[in-house]
């Protein structure tokens, strides 16, 4: 589904604020191509269309996962800020969780999350469970109205199911006390349901809901011809998943999920 809905995103009524949320990894702007190709023109024309394609559909918030911070490798410029400015985001916030060691292989990446709400508080946890490519998650407290809301952007290793497992007990540790609505997003890199428990593991942890959407519809990965769905949008602490959709728009390897999450009253 590609179209936009209509509805009041961000209005409060008696059952409580309605938000449209997106999520996306960016794949470091690279669009569909390999890793270690393009000049900084390509870059930045697949990021400008990531965020024609945000502005399009006016997610109130937006968790982004593989968001460069001037590396050598992808042009050198902040990719987060040209998404803020082109999509029209005032407030951002941006967790570096690779290339802080002198680790060179990729450069500086990690998380983020744009909001059309005031954000209040954020902070961000790496997992330091690989030594090459080290994944994390970023929190940021959201003020809407006349209340707040917690915004997770997550991303998990790719490879081995016992990282991911390790992965998710950590990020549910770390969740767990927060008092606020929550909404955790991103790129986990396994599916909810099959035989892999890490996210399972997640779920029941913070009692986390989603959309159980219809295969193949659901799938997120690869873009060019999507197999599983990795990506994902969950909310818990009383907010509630009321639509999803994932949009076939081959913006990166990874195709956009959107949801409507409904907060308390």
């Amino acid at each position: 589904m590609d179209g936009k809905e209509s509805w009041n995103a961000g209005v409060e009524t008696m059952e409580g604020v309605g938000l449209r949320i997106m999520s996306l990894n960016v794949a470091h702007g690279r669009g569909l191509m390999p890793v270690g190709f393009g000049s900084k023109k390509m870059f930045r024309r697949n990021l400008e269309r990531i965020a024609e394609h945000i502005a399009s559909h006016s997610p109130d918030i937006v968790g982004l996962q593989e968001v460069d911070e001037r590396a050598t490798a992808t042009g050198r410029f902040n990719h987060l800020d040209l998404i803020a400015e082109l999509a029209g985001f005032e407030h951002q916030a941006h967790a570096v969780h690779s290339g802080e060691n002198g680790i060179p292989i990729k450069g500086r990446y990690g998380t983020a999350l744009l909001s059309r709400h005031p954000i209040v508080r954020e902070r961000s946890f790496r997992f330091g469970t690989s030594v090459i490519d080290w994944k994390g998650a970023l929190e940021a407290t959201v003020s809407v109205g006349d209340s707040h809301m917690r915004a997770v952007s997550v991303h998990l290793d790719f490879l081995r199911p016992s990282v991911r497992r390790r992965q998710t007990e950590m990020l549910a540790e770390w969740l767990k006390a927060g008092e606020h609505p929550v909404v955790v997003m991103g790129d986990f890199n396994c599916s909810l349901r099959g035989r892999e428990d890490a996210l399972r593991t997640l779920a029941e942890a913070l009692e986390l809901e989603t959309h159980e959407c219809r295969r193949p519809a659901s799938h997120t990965f690869p873009s060019i011809s999507p197999k599983r769905r990795i990506d994902y949008i969950f909310a818990g602490n009383g907010a509630k998943v009321e639509h999803y959709e994932t949009h076939r728009v081959r913006l990166s390897d990874h195709l956009p999920v959107v949801a409507r999450v409904r907060l308390p009253g």
